[in-house]
């Protein structure tokens, strides 16, 4: 009995693909404090607190794939002991705003998950990054998601990014297939934003650069931590308003029925076509801004459209059609309209906001 359970045993571990967890230490975590604690903001707090998964796409010869782990591990590190709150917990903290706290303590790490399903015997199996360009990386064409990232940090209403859950912030998964690689990374929505997961992606892609290719490390700003003009020490109870009713603390943990389902989409936007939309998006020199204010202050035109700004015009004016279209035979309409905060962006940019910050801030901050 027992070798036939050894057997069955062998033949399921030799049907998974190969895989390997490396839990990652930020660079000299052996002189970090016990315990650091890094302030939830009130955007961090008021977000859906969910898991983002981004998907990145690398062409690699199969050569290259071992260096380009142990480039992503070193780079994983060094960026970990930079922004550091994507290496902690949320933790209830009376002293915080809100009454939470990123949570940073000596040891902590980072889950990186290396997959590999690159074998030339699993070519019915899994599909190449040829495969994936031609379907224009649709998620259906994957097949088992689940099997691209890491399951319990799937998108979407679920327990485990719940506040009081002790959730963790960040963890990557690199699946090698044939051609290349498709890095998705897993961050929880309140440790920031899609501008604060592109500044950190970008500071990681510079360090892993210069572990690779011998070159001086890039600096990093300790001000892309800085979120002191985004909180408000808390107010204390006898001058609080009124409390708004209570709401159960799992209702946003259900998954909500969805008619027909759902899948992933990502939206390729070449450089070419965002300048273009950029283009058909900025007013002229003479367009007065619509919202003026002594907030604002010298704030009377917009000569200033980011790439954002214009893609979102695009698809509030195809949801608007689409909806439109199906109000006409239903008979029936729903306005599904987009709020847009009425001043500058938090970035800094040529257009030099109200607000200078540093363009690879982490936090929530749009």
């Amino acid at each position: 009995m027992l070798k036939i359970l050894r057997k069955l045993l062998q033949a399921l571990m030799a049907a998974l693909p190969k895989q390997v967890i490396y839990h990652v230490h930020p660079l000299g975590w052996e002189n970090d404090p016990e315990e650091e604690r890094f302030p939830i903001s009130v955007l961090d707090f008021v977000v859906p607190h969910n898991y983002h998964i981004f998907g990145l796409y690398f062409r690699l010869d199969d050569a290259d794939k071992e260096r380009a782990v142990e480039g992503l591990r070193h780079a994983l590190a060094r960026t970990l002991s930079q922004a550091r709150h994507l290496c902690s917990n949320i933790e209830k903290d009376p002293q915080g705003v809100s009454g939470y706290s990123f949570v940073r303590r000596k040891g902590s790490t980072v889950d990186l998950h290396v997959q590999w399903l690159d074998s030339p015997n699993d070519r019915d199996k899994y599909p190449s990054l040829d495969d994936m360009e031609q379907s224009h990386f649709s998620t259906k064409r994957l097949g088992n998601f689940n099997l691209w990232i890491v399951p319990n940090l799937a998108y979407g209403p679920r327990p485990e990014p719940h506040r009081d859950a002790r959730p963790i912030m960040l963890a990557l998964k690199a699946n090698f297939v044939r051609g290349g690689l498709l890095l998705n990374t897993h961050v929880h929505h309140a440790s920031n934003d899609a501008g604060g997961w592109a500044g950190f992606m970008n500071q990681l892609a510079d360090n892993c650069s210069a572990f690779l290719n011998g070159a001086p490390y890039p600096p990093w700003d300790m001000a892309c931590l800085d979120i002191s003009r985004l909180i408000k020490p808390n107010v204390p109870e006898d001058q609080a308003a009124d409390r708004a009713p209570s709401v159960p603390d799992d209702i946003l943990s259900k998954p909500l029925p969805v008619p027909g389902g759902n899948q992933i989409l990502i939206f390729h936007l070449p450089k070419s076509k965002a300048a273009a939309l950029k283009s058909y998006a900025t007013p002229s020199p003479e367009t007065p801004y619509p919202y003026q204010s002594e907030f604002l202050g010298k704030a009377n035109k917009v000569d200033f459209i980011s790439t954002y700004d214009a893609l979102t015009a695009v698809l509030y004016r195809t949801l608007t059609r689409l909806r439109f279209q199906v109000s006409n035979k239903t008979g029936g309409f729903i306005l599904l309209r987009l709020l847009s905060i009425p001043f500058p962006s938090l970035r800094s940019s040529e257009s030099e906001p109200l607000f200078l910050l540093p363009p690879r801030l982490l936090p929530n901050h749009r």
